[in-house]
């Protein structure tokens, strides 16, 4: 086991690309309480040596928030699903890997984020408390999702076909047209 603090205090999701490169989303000052969610701040965190170290490759520009779920349709490209008490919905974008990463702004929402998962570097989503984003242009415009609705989503996986499945209160299934 490896300690990631101070880094980071609460990690929540990890992918890795093969045994030695991998990446560890969480939030630094996460805790139970009301004042440590508002403190938090997302962290991500890479490695090189399968685990051995960690580099921290982002710190989140604003508090309240802390990463959720991991989605890499392709090796380059990923996206990171924040949650948190702040009232901004921010998904995270990587080009490089995830040696580094920029926040996509969806604006004031009353919901926080749970599940990321794309079909391609372009076409994914994000679930929330009620309902689900989709992009179809890799996080430039958003907007709900027509195929997940009314219910929290946790978590996507989608196969190589296209074929996905959303989990949360339900289970919902997406077949590509």
């Amino acid at each position: 086991s490896k300690s990631l603090a101070p880094m980071m205090t609460g990690a929540v999701d990890v992918y890795f690309f093969d045994k030695q490169h991998g990446i560890i989303a969480g939030a630094r000052g996460v805790g139970n309480s009301a004042e440590e969610q508002t403190a938090s701040r997302t962290v991500i965190a890479s490695t090189n040596d399968g685990g051995d170290t960690w580099v921290e490759r982002y710190v989140g520009s604003t508090t309240g928030h802390w990463a959720w779920k991991i989605s890499f349709p392709t090796p380059d490209i990923g996206y990171i699903a924040t949650q948190g008490p702040a009232a901004d919905l921010v998904v995270l974008k990587t080009i490089d890997g995830g040696a580094s990463w920029s926040e996509i702004h969806l604006g004031a929402h009353d919901v926080g984020f749970s599940g990321a998962g794309f079909i391609s570097a372009n076409v994914g989503w994000v679930g929330a408390d009620k309902y689900a984003y989709e992009t179809a242009d890799g996080g430039a415009t958003w907007k709900r999702s027509s195929w997940v609705k009314g219910q929290g989503i946790n978590r996507f996986r989608f196969f190589s076909d296209g074929t996905g499945y959303a989990i949360g209160e339900r289970v919902f299934k997406y077949t590509p047209k």
